[in-house]
């Protein structure tokens, strides 16, 4: 027995119109572009609360890190970063009780499960680059999470330029030289352990912390140059 499309029985003007409509269909559903939202999933979240000044908490009890930036730790009173508790109120200025969009890239979650976002203002302020323009936060690399990392690196040039908030103090130098590892694009003082441990093909010096800053790179955790 075999299958197949017969044709015969359909009446002339019947087979004419199937055959324009399946013609006419055809470019619509093999050809139409992929939506938007596909590319760079996002929604729309309100703020319950601001950790610091680049953390954040939804409604819906959803921690939210924002994507590209780091911003001076808190660490209690008096324990602070410099500017550290600036970067907080600045940050819950902008975007406490209010209704965000989040923009995701290829990595949704961060170790401690956090989401990584862009996050925008209904009057299309983006925040993360708002941070980083006010020198309350330098960029950090987080690859595979890359879209926007040349954008907030030109802004952080402008802010650094500006000597605008961190930039003040965090371009005072703290040793003679740095090493800079070229794949997570993080800079340490020339004794810090992991900076010892960075294999010679990944390895980069750099004789000024400004050098580092204008690269992309950021400061180390633990040697903290």
């Amino acid at each position: 027995m075999t299958f197949g499309l017969n044709f015969s029985w359909y009446p002339p003007i019947a087979l004419t119109r199937l055959l324009v409509v399946i013609l006419f269909l055809f470019p619509v559903f093999f050809f139409l572009p992929a939506p938007a939202w596909s590319e760079s999933p996002a929604e729309w979240r309100k703020v319950a609360g601001v950790e610091d000044g680049d953390s954040i908490t939804l409604e819906n009890g959803r921690r939210v890190r924002y994507l590209g930036i780091d911003s001076p730790e808190r660490g209690g009173p008096g324990k602070g970063e410099y500017l550290a508790e600036e970067a907080h109120r600045f940050n819950r200025r902008l975007v406490r009780g209010q209704e965000v969009r989040l923009e995701y890239e290829a990595e949704r979650l961060d170790r401690y499960q956090r989401l990584l976002a862009r996050v925008y203002l209904k009057n299309g302020l983006w925040v993360n680059g708002e941070m980083v323009r006010k020198g309350l936060a330098h960029v950090l690399y987080q690859a595979p999470n890359t879209e926007k990392f040349e954008e907030l690196l030109r802004v952080q040039r402008e802010a650094m330029d500006d000597r605008s908030g961190i930039w003040i103090k965090a371009l005072e130098e703290t040793d003679s030289a740095y090493r800079g590892q070229r794949i997570t694009k993080r800079f340490h003082r020339r004794d810090c352990p992991n900076g010892q441990k960075i294999a010679a093909g990944n390895l980069i010096l750099f004789k000024y912390k400004k050098d580092a800053y204008s690269q992309g790179f950021s400061p180390c955790r633990v040697c903290r140059p």
